[in-house]
């Protein structure tokens, strides 16, 4: 939920909307998966950490 009697939230509000639909033609592949990337783990602050993925790198807990 956005609140926006809150002019610092609903203008971040208005520029996310704006970015995500503005068109843009034959973007590089790489640049939209970092651009969704960035707006998932924007939305991932609004939930609780037992929803979320491990923040340890999987990697991390084999044994070699």
């Amino acid at each position: 939920m956005v609140d926006h009697s809150d002019a610092e939230e609903s203008a971040q509000f208005r520029a996310l909307s704006s970015m995500l639909f503005q068109h843009r033609p034959a973007s590089r592949p790489d640049a939209v998966f970092a651009a969704r990337t960035a707006v998932y783990e924007e939305i991932l602050q609004f939930f609780p950490e037992s929803f979320k993925q491990p923040k340890d790198s999987l990697i991390d807990l084999v044994r070699l």
